[in-house]
């Protein structure tokens, strides 16, 4: 068995998953209406039929499609490589996070189809914040112990 770690994935291949998993999360949170899409009616349905409060499943995507855009994000600031997190980059990892979690719902009200909510936006934040933490947690415990 080989003890060879993999090489980081090519800069280009960063942002290209960044950039569009961003754009994903554009589209089914701010342009597209809840009711177009049939896959999302059906999963309201399959809960409601079986006892599952109607708000979970787009709860829960909100927090895992911003839990994996946190990881993403995370990837592109420390270029691959979790020795070049910074305590800096992962301030700024947060900021940006909580900034693009109120714009994705903030923009709903561009949409005479969709409405902004707190929860949601709030939702967005706690997933975001949780792939960043995943992703840099055993970096960010290094850099507070050897303080």
């Amino acid at each position: 068995m080989s003890s060879r770690v993999s090489a980081p994935l090519p800069r280009a291949l960063r942002w290209a998953g960044f950039v569009l998993w961003t754009g994903v999360i554009i589209y089914s949170m701010d342009i597209m209406k809840p009711t177009e899409s049939t896959c999302i009616v059906g999963i309201k349905t399959w809960a409601a039929t079986h006892g599952i409060e109607e708000s979970l499943p787009s709860d829960l995507y909100h927090i895992c499609s911003f839990l994996v855009w946190g990881i993403l994000l995370t990837s592109v600031a420390a270029h691959g490589e979790l020795a070049n997190l910074s305590r800096r980059r992962i301030v700024l990892c947060a900021v940006i996070t909580l900034a693009f979690a109120a714009v994705a719902e903030l923009l709903q009200a561009l949409n005479p189809g969709r409405t902004p909510c707190c929860l949601h936006g709030a939702l967005n934040a706690v997933g975001g914040l949780l792939g960043l933490f995943c992703t840099a947690a055993p970096r960010a415990v290094r850099l507070v112990l050897r303080r």
